[in-house]
């Protein structure tokens, strides 16, 4: 869908999009472009928002609600997204593996596991 340095975005399912941030700069420096691109939905969407990069793994998945019409992305907080949306941005961070070895919010350990494993998902709870 849209990609630039600073974030991927996908449509999920209809009326959820994915944003991966793909650089470790605060969300509030590109929201305007993210909220750009969400417009062509013209629709209520919910987005979850990956920031493993910017975060790491305690603080990574949030969610908000965007009018499609106002532009405006509202009401961001942390969340556990389904299944489906997990295994996309574990996917993408396992094809775009540089993100993660050059993160420094996210440990050693969870490099390797993400490198061997694919995922830091051991268990889904949604």
């Amino acid at each position: 869908m849209k990609e630039n340095q600073y974030f991927h975005i996908k449509n999920i399912e209809p009326n959820t999009v994915l944003v991966i941030a793909t650089d470790v700069l605060s969300l509030d420096s590109y929201i305007d472009e993210i909220e750009s691109a969400l417009s062509q939905f013209n629709t209520d969407v919910i987005v979850y928002f990956d920031l493993l990069i910017k975060n790491g793994t305690n603080k990574r998945f949030y969610c908000a609600d965007f009018n499609g019409k106002k532009k405006q992305v509202s009401g961001l907080k942390k969340c556990i997204p389904n299944e489906r949306i997990q295994k996309y941005s574990d996917v993408y961070f396992k094809d775009n593996i540089q993100l993660i070895n050059e993160s420094l919010k996210i440990r050693k350990a969870e490099k390797w596991w993400i490198q061997k494993k694919g995922t830091l998902h051991l268990t889904v709870n949604c």
